[in-house]
């Protein structure tokens, strides 16, 4: 699979391919691998990829009350009357930007063609529609909106799996409601994708009752309390996004052949640190005017190999045993 991701420090575009334990065990570099779902009792299992398995998702809460998991720790803006501590922890996927002056916002997703035809996407709607843990931005403390993944369409730049594009911008940090926010964590992903029916992920708890991924009160186990949780796996999809409510999965699927993507987006704070990734041929533009910063990263898709191996205790060989031994 290829997927456009840029972080903080960080901005990629890549393609994956699967190694497993032998050369039988290849696939398809165009394939998207879904971690297989194949938990038993004795089971060990090592998976090398290229970013986190757990999915990304918006809210502002305060620390102080995760300490009793009896109560909801989020807050859907700085002004939330239960959230009292003075300094909350923010984590947002941004929302796309709907007018010119809109900050913290994605502006545009586009892909070029080798002649240089570009392509602009139009944004499709937000994956999931909305965000378990939504709040409330606020441009005065620098604050972003906390969205949800969205989905564009290409239809000049076809993939295995149609013409849709899950543009994530994800910002994390803290925030002082009387200075501000501070920004820690920036990156950025664009994956072709196509929405798929997904029960056996997103239906867990039940049809249409599971959470989206954020906080949430685990009702299967009240000892639990308030947790942050999400969906698992099948060993069939491999989810760039999932909308639960819909019991919907954004398959990934691998970027066509000789286009360049592009994603362009507009910030009230600057990233720090430097910018890399797995990309090829990057062009990045970082401009700052009456303190708004503009970032365009735009580049080609790259291959990366994920790892995956899993035995039964009873079948490792001595030398990794004594190991753990």
């Amino acid at each position: 699979m290829r997927k456009l991701f840029l972080g903080f420090l960080v901005a990629t575009i890549s393609t994956t391919l699967l190694v497993s334990g032998s050369s039988a065990d290849l696939i398809d570099a165009d394939e998207s691998f879904a971690t297989p779902n194949d938990w038993q009792a004795g089971q060990h299992n090592i998976l090398f990829t290229d970013q986190a398995t757990g999915e990304l998702f918006s809210t502002l809460f305060d620390e102080a009350k995760t300490q009793d998991k009896t109560v909801d720790p989020t807050c859907k803006s700085l002004a939330d009357s239960t959230c009292t501590s003075q300094n909350l922890r923010f984590q947002a996927l941004i929302p796309v930007c709907q007018s010119s002056s809109d900050l913290n916002c994605i502006v545009s997703v586009t892909a070029k063609k080798e002649d240089g035809t570009e392509l602009v996407g139009e944004f499709s709607r937000y994956f999931p529609t909305k965000a378990q843990n939504a709040y409330e931005g606020s441009v005065e403390k620098k604050l972003p909106t906390g969205a949800t993944s969205s989905l564009f369409t290409i239809p000049g730049a076809p993939h295995n799996g149609g013409n849709a594009y899950l543009a994530s911008v994800y910002l994390a940090g803290n925030v002082n409601k009387q200075s501000g926010a501070n920004l820690s964590e920036f990156s950025a992903r664009i994956t072709p994708v196509q929405p798929q029916t997904a029960p056996m992920i997103t239906g867990s708890c039940g049809v249409s009752s599971c959470p989206d991924a954020g906080w949430a009160f685990n009702e299967r186990t009240p000892s639990q309390g308030w947790r942050q949780q999400g969906p698992g796996f099948d060993g069939t999809h491999s989810c760039a996004a999932t909308a639960v409510k819909e019991s919907l999965c954004a398959q990934r699927f691998g970027f066509p052949e000789n286009f360049r993507f592009t994603i362009k987006i507009r910030l009230n704070q600057a990233p720090t640190g430097w910018m890399h990734g797995r990309i090829a041929d990057p062009i990045i533009n970082i401009s700052e005017e009456s303190g708004v910063t503009t970032i365009s990263v735009d580049a080609i898709p790259v291959r990366v190999p994920i790892v995956y191996k899993s035995n039964l205790w009873t079948e490792l060989p001595p030398e990794i045993k004594s190991a753990y031994s």
